[in-house]
C-alpha cells in the first residue's frame, strides 16, 4: 500500500492550479490536432487523382486519418487521468487514452497502454519502480477536480513534498460517480492483477475466471483495446469479436471499446453467428423442479465418478517414423492414482493429462520422447480427444 497522508490546503491550492492549466494545454494541443487533421483529410479528399493507384493510396490516407480523429473524439472525456514522477528527476509522464504530441514534436501525453505505462498500475511503495509518486488526474468533461498522490519512495522526498501528498481517492471515486446503467472503461483505475492480464502476451487462449462483479467483462474489453494498440497489424488484420450472451448485454458494454478509441470492434450475440437458429431452451416448471434439489448435486457427482473411467484397449497414435501409444493398464493406474489423491473431478483433470502425456512419451525408443512434445503433436487430434 503506498504511503498517504493529507495535503496542506495551500500546496494543494498550487498544485491544482498548476494542473489545472496543464489540462487546458492538453485540451489544446487536441483541438489543434484535430483540426490539422481535419484540413489534411479534406485535401487528400479534394484532391484531383485520376491514376487508381493514387487513388487507393489517397484513400487510404484519408481512412487513417478520420480514424485518428475518431480516437481523439473518443478521448474528449478523460482525456488525461494519470503522471508519473521519476525517482531520478527526469520529466513527469503524463498517461491518457491516447498519445499526443504537441506542434514542437514533444511528447506530452501517452497513451494508458504504450511500454512503460504498467507502472502507473503496478507501482507500490515496498516496489516503487523507479517512481517518486504516481498523481491521479480526476477529471469531467475538460475540467479538473481532484487530484491524489500515492507516496512510492517515501524515503527520498523531503518533508514539506511529503505533507502535500493524499491518497488513492480516484478507486474510491470511481466507485461513488453517478451510474448511467452502461458500462465505462476502467483506465484510471485499472488494478495490478487486472493489469498484468491486459497487457500479457499474445501467445494462446487466454481464460479469465471470476465470481460475478470481479470485473472479467471489463478487463476483458480493455485488453481487446490493448492488443489492438501493441499489435495493431496482427490484431486488426484479423479482425476482433466481442460475443455476447445477450442484446441487452451488449448494450451495456458497448461504449467501453469506443471510449478507448476502438471503434472497429465487432459485437454480436451467438444468434447473429447461425442466422436461422434459435437459442435458449425454456425446462418445464417440473424439470426446473427436479434441477433444482439438492439431491441433484449427488446425482452429478455420480455421473461424473461413472465416466472416471481406464480405457480398455491400448491406444495407438502415428509418430515419426513409428508408432507411440497409451497402454490400457497404464491408463488404469493414472486413473486409480488420480482417485486416491484428488477429491474433486477437476481438480484431478490436469493431473491424469500430464500423467497421459508424460505415458505416451515413455512409449517412444525406450522412454526417449519428450512429453511436451507429445502434447504439442496430438492435443488437437479427434484420437487425444476421444481418449480424454
Amino acid at each position: 500500500m503506498a504511503d498517504t497522508t493529507v495535503m496542506d490546503t495551500s500546496g494543494l491550492d498550487r498544485e491544482f492550479e498548476l494542473e489545472s492549466e496543464h489540462l487546458a494545454g492538453l485540451y489544446q494541443v487536441v483541438d489543434e490536432v484535430r483540426a490539422e487533421a481535419g484540413v489534411h483529410r479534406a485535401e487528400a479528399l479534394e484532391s484531383d487523382v485520376w491514376n487508381p493507384i493514387y487513388q487507393t493510396e489517397r484513400e487510404a490516407v484519408a481512412r487513417t486519418i478520420a480514424e485518428r480523429i475518431a480516437r481523439l473524439a473518443a478521448a474528449e472525456n478523460g482525456l488525461v487521468f494519470g503522471k508519473l514522477v521519476e525517482a531520478n528527476d527526469e520529466p513527469p509522464m503524463y498517461i491518457g487514452k491516447v498519445t499526443l504530441f504537441d506542434h514542437e514534436a514533444n511528447l506530452v501525453l501517452v497513451d494508458w497502454r504504450a511500454p512503460g505505462v504498467e507502472r502507473f498500475y503496478r507501482a507500490t511503495a515496498a516496489e516503487p519502480m523507479g517512481l517518486l509518486y504516481r498523481r491521479h488526474l480526476i477529471t469531467a468533461g475538460r475540467s479538473l477536480l481532484a487530484i491524489e498522490d500515492d507516496l512510492l519512495a517515501a524515503g527520498e522526498v523531503d518533508e514539506t513534498r511529503a505533507n502535500e501528498l493524499v491518497g488513492e481517492a480516484a478507486l474510491l471515486h470511481a466507485l461513488n460517480r453517478e451510474r448511467s446503467g452502461r458500462m465505462g472503461d476502467i483506465v484510471a483505475t485499472i488494478q495490478r492483477d487486472q493489469d498484468e492480464i491486459i497487457r500479457a502476451p499474445l501467445k494462446s487462449t487466454m481464460l479469465v475466471t471470476g465470481g460475478p462483479g470481479t470485473g472479467k467483462t471489463v478487463v476483458a474489453l480493455h485488453r481487446a483495446a490493448y492488443l489492438l494498440h501493441a499489435d495493431r497489424v496482427r490484431v486488426a488484420e484479423h479482425g476482433v469479436l466481442v460475443l455476447g450472451p445477450s442484446n441487452l448485454f451488449l448494450r451495456y458494454i458497448e461504449r467501453v471499446l469506443p471510449s478507448l478509441g476502438e471503434a472497429g470492434v465487432e459485437q454480436v450475440i451467438l444468434a447473429d453467428l447461425v442466422p436461422g437458429c434459435g437459442f435458449g431452451g425454456v425446462d418445464s416448471r417440473e424439470a426446473a423442479r427436479v434441477k433444482g434439489l439438492k439431491k441433484m448435486a449427488k446425482v452429478i457427482d455420480k455421473a461424473v465418478a461413472d465416466r472416471q473411467r481406464p480405457l480398455k484397449e491400448d491406444v495407438v497414435f502415428p509418430y515419426s517414423t513409428g508408432y507411440v501409444r497409451l497402454r490400457a493398464e497404464v491408463s488404469r493406474d493414472i486413473v486409480k492414482a488420480a482417485r486416491r489423491r484428488f477429491h474433486r473431478h477437476n481438480q484431478a483433470r490436469r493431473f491424469v493429462e500430464n500423467e497421459i502425456w508424460n505415458a505416451i512419451a515413455a512409449s517412444w525408443r525406450g522412454g526417449d520422447g519428450d512429453p511436451e512434445v507429445m502434447r504439442d503433436r496430438f492435443r488437437g487430434t479427434p484420437e487425444y480427444r476421444m481418449l480424454i
